[in-house]
């Protein structure tokens, strides 16, 4: 296996904390940008050192366009090579059309759209002059329409379809690939923290999710995290402009 070098925004937990994971397991060096919450950086790191590949951790913000370009920036300086972006840097608020507040979709928008598409620059930037690579983002079955109380938030993920779907038709002449992963009801952290807001637990979270997913359970990592390794690996070379839907037969 060829060692490759991958950079993840969001990177400290959730889907993408098990994909930096499982990249390094692989032999593969990760950059994993995210928020300065070094405690949970450094706990990642440390598992991190009994594999073969290497992790680095970046404080990340990316609703600052400069930290989206440090992160790009400081993975080429110190690895000479970009071969894939994972993109999974996100927030879902709920708010209906007639709550929507200001200052609530501009967070939205500056976090979910922002963010990721000044990341994706970045990545372009680095990719097209190192002979190519692999762009995956983080979707949501909101951006087919969106339950009423996501409406800022389903409009962000649809807005990351076209995106994808941007850098796939124009940059594929690079060999840069764009895929857009649909990922369905999972009890990430922030979902399980939302929930608790509105006074659910994670049993009474799965419960309430089987009325609605036609295979009749949530989303676990195992479910997702091989399609993003497969996408974003040498594996996928002719795969651009997709969506994979990990949703159970979930649609909005």
């Amino acid at each position: 296996m060829n060692k490759q070098t991958f950079v993840v925004a969001g990177g400290t937990s959730g889907v993408a904390g098990q994909v930096v994971i499982e990249l390094v397991k692989l032999g593969h060096n990760v950059v994993f940008g995210d928020l300065n919450t070094k405690d949970i950086a450094d706990k990642l790191i440390s598992e991190l050192k009994e594999y073969s590949g290497v992790g680095h951790f970046v404080p990340t913000d990316v609703t600052k366009v400069k930290d989206c370009q440090y992160l790009f920036d400081y993975t080429y300086e110190n690895f000479e090579c970009i071969d894939g972006f994972f993109s999974y840097a996100g927030i879902t608020p709920a708010e209906s059309l007639l709550e929507c507040t200001e200052e609530l979709h501009d967070e939205i928008f500056d976090v979910n759209l922002k963010g990721a598409l000044f990341c994706a620059k970045y990545a372009v930037k680095y990719m097209k002059e190192l002979g190519g690579g692999s762009i995956v983002f983080t979707g949501s079955p909101h951006s087919d329409a969106g339950e009423i109380d996501r409406v800022s938030y389903a409009c962000s993920k649809g807005a990351l379809v076209t995106l994808a779907n941007h850098i796939a038709k124009n940059y594929g002449k690079y060999r840069i690939r764009s895929n857009y992963i649909t990922m369905g009801w999972t009890p990430t952290e922030g979902e399980l923290s939302l929930r608790a807001s509105q006074g659910m637990d994670q049993s009474d979270l799965e419960n309430y999710a089987t009325e609605f997913i036609p295979m009749g359970r949530m989303n676990t990592y195992e479910d997702i995290v091989p399609a993003i390794l497969y996408l974003l690996t040498n594996k996928s070379l002719m795969v651009s402009g997709s969506n994979i839907r990990i949703t159970g037969g979930w649609f909005m």
